[in-house]
């Protein structure tokens, strides 16, 4: 959901292009964002590759947070 959203201001993941990439394009391009996108990535890729993580359920909580589902 948050690359749909990022393509809506017209930021697309490229094929290929791991999430820090992309994080760090996205800090580029929209410095405002730089902080959250890096955060989303980090999260995105301890739960990705780490599902049966215990803290997992903690760190959905914290992507679901740094999305912007409340």
């Amino acid at each position: 959901r948050y690359c749909q959203r990022l393509a809506r201001s017209g930021l697309t993941r490229a094929p290929g292009e791991s999430p820090h990439d992309f994080a760090r394009r996205v800090a580029l391009s929209k410095p405002g964002e730089g902080l959250r996108a890096t955060e989303v990535a980090r999260l995105y890729v301890a739960l990705r590759y780490r599902p049966d993580s215990p803290d997992a359920g903690i760190l959905r909580r914290r992507l679901r947070r740094a999305v912007g589902w409340y």
